[in-house]
């Protein structure tokens, strides 16, 4: 390499940590070719601190065999681990971290994807402290815990319940021989000691720590032998023991570069050594100073025959003794480097060794590190990556390319050719998008708005089928969920009685609602509004915001001559539902929609078979249809189900009607949007508009239905938002409000758009597109 003059002694400075472990790599490659040995060389450092990750992430990249000489804490060890979740559980309860924290530690199974299914079931369901006691179930649920999760809990549970019980029995207040006992039963019921040993034959030092924590337990009974403390005191006393262990490493080969540090590691007879980290207030360490006394404190006492420790001159003379034994290991070459700057880029200096060495050998001088961009001075394989990765890509033929098929760079031609054939268009093949989803596509509407938003987020979704963990709290899905719920079993009752919401007064429809929330409230998702006092909380005010509703909206049922007919009609989502909705894209593939449409409600035409039909969509808060986001796809779902009703064959047996005819969509905000007043005498002489203003509909319907949604004859909207003219047309500016064969049209542009996406998702169309309006991303 021709930045690296070939002599006994090399000063360096490189950009940063990061370079000069790749300076070392260099000079270890060289050292080896040249006829020497991986442990004729090393690596010293005045500490750690900065390097470890850097120079054990930078030699196995450059396949360097290596050896860190180190002390390894063991706080975190599985058996520690283990030791500090059985305590906390005795503590504190059966809490979901302390649990789990000890589940995946190894010691208590093996069988990593149950615990991974245990854990994700028990976010879901809230299964958390006494709950693990007996037997899994789902109090308010159809569906079943599978049954080799609760064979798990029968088998994990018992050794934990006796650890806990044993220190109960204690009053909560063991002595150090009882806890070391009870620490001891656990072990042993869960055969630590037999799988410490089994690891201990892929790597010793499980076998050093089983040690050193049996002795641990001998020391906590000889040290509080007879003396009884609370559970909750023993925790920091037991940490504080934990977290001051550590183990040494014992090299696992011979032929290996050591890397340690001055003070700690014995390496004679090395041929080469590098020194890193060479930096002002690094190598040589400055003093500490006292915490308690002065230095003229500390001098006065060594004066007097009392000395504390080493003073600042003996600690700089040590620090110089340090830099002449790292200077003088080496028999054939010394390389001595210093960062420029730290990994966080923050500017460094060099150390003052490097004006000693400089005057004791006047030739030497340091010298920039930097890699050479040419591909032919590589000191290593892994150096040509990236220069073949850009050669392949841009379909280059050079000495490059053809170097790239020899034996030498076999295990690079997989990843090379996925890179090769990486198109800027980001699109999986036309194979493979069938693969993933089948000649038919079972999607929903939403999904498809996902890949309107960014066709990888749907990719990620439909392809991958990466779903979020569920959590067993009062999130807005479940805000919705619940919601849902009430109002179907207020449709529900209704239908029951044989009657219709207009036949309520807004004050009966009020209490129903309250009756029917008090009901569901207990039983709702394993009684998840009774979880504690916050969710209780959050439930009364949604009951309160339904009521709220609930008796606006039967109170505009004298001007809406529309009936609620159907709530959670479910279509391609089972065999309660109606078949899916197919829309085909070509000979081979077609779309399977699916969905849950809120609320259907028909106006039956008199004298005719035929209905006019309504979507109403539940929303926790004020929505409106974007023309933007229309058009391109990010809001189609509520038209979407007005268009799958359109087409549904005999529609007779679920809607009485021999046809249904589209009349228009909303979106209902169950919240309710008030907006604010001056003062607050003007809020009150308003509260009935500003109420009904809070509860208005939102959305796009067919002018021809007008006098069906609102029979009053005026040329403003309050149930729904438009406006007309004198001459009984609609406002330029009610842009809800479209004529027929508009309204038609935007049916099936929907369904056109709809087509093209499911065109494009089997076209591979995985593209990193989000989209952005404004700040709405």
């Amino acid at each position: 390499e021709s930045e690296a003059p070939q002599t006994s002694l090399r000063l360096a400075t490189a950009l940063n940590p990061e370079a000069e472990a790749i300076l070392a790599a260099h000079e270890i490659l060289r050292f080896v070719r040249s006829g020497g040995r991986f442990r004729q060389a090393a690596v010293i450092l005045r500490r750690f601190d900065g390097y470890h990750d850097l120079l054990r992430r930078v030699f196995t990249r450059y396949e360097i065999p290596f050896f860190l000489d180190r002390r390894e804490s063991i706080s975190h060890h599985p058996q520690a681990e283990l030791t500090r979740s059985a305590l906390s559980l005795s503590a504190f309860g059966w809490e979901h971290d302390n649990w789990f924290c000890a589940l995946k530690t190894g010691l208590v199974t093996t069988d990593e994807n149950a615990v991974d299914q245990l854990e994700n079931e028990a976010l879901s369901r809230g299964w958390k402290k006494e709950a693990w006691l007996y037997p899994l179930a789902f109090r308010h649920e159809e569906t079943s815990p599978p049954i080799y999760l609760e064979e798990l809990r029968k088998r994990i549970v018992p050794p934990f319940q006796n650890f806990v019980e044993r220190i109960a029995g204690f009053k909560m207040a063991p002595d150090g021989g009882q806890l070391a006992d009870a620490l001891q039963r656990l072990w042993f019921e869960l055969r630590v000691e037999d799988k410490l040993a089994e690891w201990s034959d892929e790597n010793p030092v499980h076998g050093t720590v089983l040690e050193q924590m049996q002795e641990w337990l001998k020391n906590i009974a000889l040290a509080f032998a007879g003396e009884p403390i609370r559970i909750n005191d023993w925790l920091p006393i037991l940490e504080s023991g934990l977290s001051g262990m550590s183990v040494g490493v014992i090299p696992p080969a011979l032929d290996q570069v050591l890397i340690g540090t001055i003070d700690r590691s014995r390496n004679p007879d090395l041929r080469l050594a590098l020194v890193l980290g060479l930096n002002e207030g690094v190598f040589p360490a400055p003093p500490k100073s006292g915490t308690l006394l002065t230095e003229a404190d500390q001098t006065e006492m060594s004066l007097r025959g009392m000395a504390l420790g080493p003073n600042k001159l003996e600690l700089m003379g040590r620090e110089r003794f340090y830099g002449y034994i790292a200077c003088t290991r080496a028999c054939e070459r010394l390389v001595l480097t210093c960062a420029a700057q730290d990994s966080e880029a923050h500017a460094k200096n060099p150390s003052s060794f490097f004006s000693l060495i400089e005057q004791l050998f006047p030739g030497a001088s340091l010298e920039p590190f930097a890699r050479d961009k040419n591909w032919l001075t590589s000191e290593h394989r892994n150096e040509l990556i990236a220069p073949l990765v850009r050669a392949k890509t841009a379909g280059e033929k050079s000495d490059l390319t053809t170097l790239a098929e020899s034996p030498l760079f076999a295990s690079l031609q997989k990843p090379l050719a996925h890179f090769a054939s990486i198109s800027n268009t980001e699109i999986l093949s036309p194979q493979r998008a069938e693969e993933l989803y089948g000649t038919t596509l079972k999607t929903s509407v939403s999904l498809l708005e996902q890949f309107a938003a960014c066709p990888f987020r749907f990719f990620v979704s439909a392809g991958l089928r990466a779903q979020e963990r569920r959590v067993f709290e009062v999130d807005v899905r479940e805000k919705g969920s619940f919601q849902h719920a009430v109002l179907a079993k207020f449709h529900e009752q209704l239908r029951e009685e044989n009657k219709l919401w207009r036949d309520l007064s807004p004050t009966q429809a009020r209490a129903l609602i309250g009756d029917i929330s008090t009901e569901l409230k207990s039983s709702f998702r394993d009684g998840l509004f009774g979880n504690d006092a916050q969710s209780a909380f959050t439930a009364q005010s949604m009951v309160e915001s339904l009521q709220d509703f609930i008796e606006i909206i039967v109170g505009w049922m004298q001007q809406y001559r529309f009936n609620p007919h159907l709530v959670e009609l479910g279509f391609g989502a089972g065999e309660k539902s109606l078949p899916a909705w197919e829309i085909d894209l070509d000979e081979r593939h077609k779309l399977a929609l699916r969905g849950i449409i809120d609320r259907v409600d028909l106006f039956h035409r008199p004298e005719t078979d035929d209905a006019l039909a309504v979507i109403m969509d539940y929303k926790s808060s004020a929505k409106q249809l974007d023309p933007v986001l229309l058009a391109n796809g990010l809001q189609l779902q509520l038209l979407a189900y007005l268009a799958f009703l359109r087409h549904l064959p005999a529609p007779e047996n679920l809607f009485g009607a021999s046809r249904l005819i589209p009349a228009g969509v909303f979106f209902v905000n169950l919240r309710g949007d008030f907006g604010g007043g001056k003062t607050r005498n003007e809020v009150l002489d308003n509260l009935k508009d500003s109420r009904q203003a809070a509860f208005q509909h939102s959305g796009r319907f067919d002018f021809a239905a007008l006098s069906q949604l609102d029979n009053r004859n005026e040329k403003t909207g309050t149930q729904f938002n438009y406006r007309l003219k004198a001459d009984g047309q609609p406002h330029g500016t009610s842009r809800e409000i479209l004529a027929t064969e508009n309204f038609l049209k935007l049916l099936d542009d929907v369904e056109t758009h709809l087509a093209k996406m499911g065109e494009e998702i089997f076209a591979g169309a995985v593209k990193i597109d989000p989209y952005q309006k404004g700040k709405m991303r």
